[in-house]
This record gives structure tokens, sequence and C-alpha cells, in this order.
């Protein structure tokens, strides 16, 4: 259960806008990148899965948040570089 976690159910619309129109990086792009306030981790995720060679770190201040990123993290195979 994901309760108190803002959209836990589903991917809020304005996330969902943000993933179709910004620009993502490149899958050759190298270094680090910063998904700040990242909920469940929606956006380090895909972060995680379009640039393979960069590290991506998943900030958040709820600690239940946190959790549920990383556990998505593992389960799309990310979890190696999303912290």
């Amino acid at each position: 259960m994901s309760g108190g976690v803002f959209s836990a159910g589903r991917l809020d619309p304005g996330t969902a806008v943000l993933l179709r129109k910004a620009p993502l990086p490149e899958a050759g792009t190298e270094g680090t990148l910063l998904d700040l306030g990242c909920g469940y981790g929606p956006i380090a995720c895909v972060l995680a899965t379009v640039a393979p060679r960069a590290r991506v770190y998943a900030v958040d201040v709820n600690e239940r948040a946190l959790g549920l990123a990383a556990a998505n993290a593992h389960r799309l195979g990310v979890a190696d570089r999303v912290s």
C-alpha cells in the first residue's frame, strides 16, 4: 500500500505532462541527475531508464515516498543507479 504519498495510485497529470514535454537526457548522458521531491520515483526511474550511464539521486522529505521510489527502481532494474 502506498498511502501517505502524493498521487500514489497513479501518475499525476503534471508529472505526465512534464515527462511528455520536457527534454529528457540522451542515452549517452553521464554524471549526476537529481529528482528533487521525487515522491514514489516516476521521474527518477524514467531518468535512470533513458540515461543508463547516469547516477540519479531521488530526494524527498517523506520516508515512505523514498521507500516506494527505491522499490520502483528495483522493480525496473535501475536500483543500482538510483539512490
